[in-house]
């Protein structure tokens, strides 16, 4: 007997405890059916709200005694009222009174508020004029209600004044064709112009360059020494030329002083040293025939490849010009560099 208690006992503590944790179980359900319709009210439309409240229900059932559940549901449905009221009242501005009693229908299920009944009762009368008006030929016509002929009158009207708007536009859009046309047959009849202006101007200024250019032609031709040591910093003269005017970088002439003309020498500076040199145009003497003795002049900056100050590092060059004035009668006739490391003399002679 006492054996079989025991056993009774145990079985009545299996029982409790299997229905502790099927009660459990209903609760985890119930709470995801809350976060689920929840999530849908939140902003919802009115279909979203009305699935959110029967997903209440069904979390009412598993626990009817959740107050908070209940509290949900009865807010959910303030919110679907409120949400049929507003969307039923731009069914009714819209004229759609089917849609819009259907709003008004559900939303007097979840509420007796008096505007719901007043939107019905609006919604009746306004079908019921509305068959009244229809049955006496008027039609709903942009606000307002006119007899269906004043309408046909003024759709005709408008019709036809769209036909001729299109038919402006039409033309409008020919004569604008029409204009893209010439005015582009006058931008190519303006754009040979201008090749053939250019086309005249290249050729007067060449004429002109070609007249001006005796005055930039060298004035005899002159050799010199070409030595140049391998190991060491050196210069090498490339060219020597007598001119009576020069051409800056920016194509404007440049003038000798009176009784003047200019020599340009170019230059290229080598160092095969092992030391580097600061260079300057300001480092060439040039002594003409005579024995007189010229610096660069500041021409020397203006023209083409006008040599400038820089650092020749071992193993670097540097090529430019330098030009100095000397007078009209006399002929250069020594190129002397004299820098901070080294003095370097080269002959020039002229041989025409």
């Amino acid at each position: 007997m006492k054996k079989t208690g025991y056993v009774f006992g145990i079985f009545i503590i299996i029982i409790f405890a299997l229905g502790a944790q099927g009660q459990e179980d209903k609760g985890a359900r119930a709470l995801e059916l809350q976060k689920e319709a929840w999530a849908l009210e939140y902003n919802g439309t009115a279909e979203e709200m009305e699935k959110a409240i029967s997903l209440y229900d069904k979390a009412l059932k598993l626990t009817p005694d959740n107050g908070y559940l209940k509290f949900l549901r009865k807010d959910c449905e303030k919110k679907l009222v409120k949400q049929l009221i507003k969307e039923g009242d731009v069914l009714i501005e819209e004229r759609q009174w089917g849609e819009a009693l259907e709003k008004f229908n559900k939303a007097q299920k979840f509420s007796s508020a008096p505007e719901i009944k007043q939107r019905i009762k609006r919604i009746t009368e306004g079908k019921h004029y509305e068959q009244q008006q229809l049955s006496k030929g008027m039609a709903w016509f942009r606000n307002n209600w006119i007899s269906i002929k004043e309408r046909d009158i003024i759709l005709e009207k408008e019709k036809k004044e769209q036909e001729k708007a299109q038919e402006r536009a039409k033309v409008a859009k020919e004569n604008l064709m029409e204009k893209i046309k010439e005015d582009e047959i006058k931008r190519k009849e303006e754009e040979e112009k201008k090749r053939e202006a250019e086309r005249k101007r290249r050729e007067e200024e060449e004429k002109r360059f070609m007249k001006e250019l005796e005055l930039y032609m060298g004035m005899g031709k002159y050799t010199f020494d070409k030595t140049y040591a391998a190991n060491k910093f050196d210069y090498v003269i490339t060219f020597v030329e007598k001119r009576k005017r020069l051409i800056s970088e920016s194509g404007h002439e440049i003038a000798p002083d009176l009784e003047k003309v200019f020599v340009v020498i170019g230059v290229i500076l080598i160092n095969s040293s092992q030391e580097k040199e600061s260079c300057s145009s300001a480092y060439f003497t040039l002594i003409d025939s005579s024995g007189s003795s010229y610096s660069s002049d500041s021409s020397t900056y203006s023209t083409f490849l006008g040599l400038e100050s820089t650092t020749l590092y071992p193993g670097t060059k540097k090529e430019g010009v330098i030009v100095f004035q000397i007078l009209a009668d006399r002929d250069p006739a020594r190129l002397i560099y004299d820098g901070y490391n080294n003095i370097i003399e080269k002959k020039i002679t002229r041989i025409e």
